[in-house]
């Protein structure tokens, strides 16, 4: 795996994190012959409408290892990530969520944010279109769709469904311990202020060390139970990713319409990496010899040499 988890280099529309293909390729330095693959697993690829084009016009064989999860549960983690990583300012997902029709305008997005994209929770979950996307452009057997339900239930399966994608032996490997477990913020608007300070440092291009602000950062991140989202939002949730989630399953060949007779989902915490994963999954991906844990969203694979 490239040494930065999400460079999000092949995401050019957003600029979200390496620009320098110089700088990309030194991520991989570490690669030998000896390796199968190599690869990267930003997460916001998936939802780009240039990333895939990018990286096939960069590497025409890429592999892509596409995770899967409930749209209505994945929403309501990214607008926490969002929240705990000092992105988001609106603490309350419900209003986010109302919000999206404004922001789509530019309206009502927080100061020194992200894209715009990124907080349109609805567009960004779409994972039946942007897996459709996908397959439009790169060959179905280049393509790898695991559902994060599969990993839950039998994570060495699905490890070994990975490897035999990629072309890696087994190494038998049959224990994958829960990471990433939930937490939460004690101060949100803390978080929110790091997140400014952090981007006038970049921006000003000021060279000094933030290790204190790193410090209260992880003390301001605290386990915690998730709180419910209320039935009349999940509905609305149902309602906007219904039709979506009917053509996942037609493009994976699986019946889907449980995800959405869930009546309640918890909110209010996400996991600090990845950002798309929602606490006590099992560590598939971070078993992976060069790998990394699971998210929803595409891992970008290249057959070493």
């Amino acid at each position: 795996m490239s040494s930065v988890k999400e460079p999000n280099f092949f995401n050019s529309e957003d600029n979200l994190g390496i620009s320098s293909l110089t700088d990309y390729e030194e991520l991989f330095r570490g690669a030998r012959v000896s390796h199968a693959a190599v690869g990267d697993a930003s997460v916001w690829y998936l939802s780009s409408a240039l990333a895939v084009q990018n990286i096939l016009q960069y590497q025409p064989e890429a592999r892509f290892i596409v995770l899967l999860r409930n749209p209505i549960e994945m929403a309501v983690a990214v607008h926490s990530e969002m929240l705990i990583g000092g992105l988001e300012n609106v603490t309350d997902f419900r209003t986010a969520w109302g919000l999206q029709g404004e922001r789509r305008q530019g309206r009502r997005l927080p100061v020194f944010s992200w894209p715009q994209r990124c907080f349109l929770y609805g567009e960004v979950c779409l994972l039946g279109a942007q897996l459709q996307r996908l397959l439009a452009v790169a060959k179905r057997d280049r393509v790898l769709p695991i559902l994060l339900d599969d990993i839950r239930t039998n994570p060495r399966r699905e490890y070994v469904k990975v490897l035999d994608f990629l072309g890696v032996s087994d190494d038998r490997r049959a224990k994958f311990p829960a990471v990433n477990t939930a937490t939460t913020l004690r101060w949100p608007l803390l978080a929110r202020s790091q997140f400014i300070i952090w981007q006038l440092k970049r921006r000003l291009h000021i060279n000094i060390s933030l290790n204190l602000l790193k410090a209260v950062f992880t003390a301001n991140v605290i386990a915690a139970e998730r709180p419910e989202l209320n039935r009349d939002t999940c509905e609305d949730l149902k309602e906007y990713f219904t039709r979506d989630v009917d053509l996942l399953g037609e493009l994976i060949g699986r019946d889907l319409r449980s995800w959405m007779e869930i009546s309640t989902v918890q909110v209010g915490a996400a996991e600090r990496r990845p950002p798309l994963v929602v606490g006590e999954e099992p560590s598939i991906l971070s078993a992976l010899p060069e790998g990394d844990s699971p998210m929803s969203g595409p891992l970008e694979w290249s057959d070493h040499g």
